[in-house]
């Protein structure tokens, strides 16, 4: 059975023209890996390419020491 539908996440306009409107699932996570919020369906699985985005932004702006710290995990094994 499906979760909640993708949260709206951001509308992007060009002038008065409607050029994007974002929806996903978000999930917030403490370091000890305990959910404190979300959006949408938090324990939706996701690809890799789609979760690093908001990380990819940080980068593109420069502003890398908002980068979280990876306190634990193994390669391979998701993350919740």
């Amino acid at each position: 059975m499906p979760g909640p539908s993708p949260a709206h996440l951001a509308t992007a306009r060009r002038g008065t023209a409607l050029e994007a409107v974002v929806r996903g699932h978000v999930a917030v996570v403490d370091a000890a890996g305990c959910l404190l919020g979300g959006a949408g369906d938090p324990s939706a699985v996701t690809t890799l390419r789609s979760c690093v985005k908001p990380l990819q932004a940080l980068l593109e702006a420069g502003d890398q020491a908002a980068l979280p710290r990876i306190v634990r995990g193994q390669r391979g094994t998701p993350m919740i």
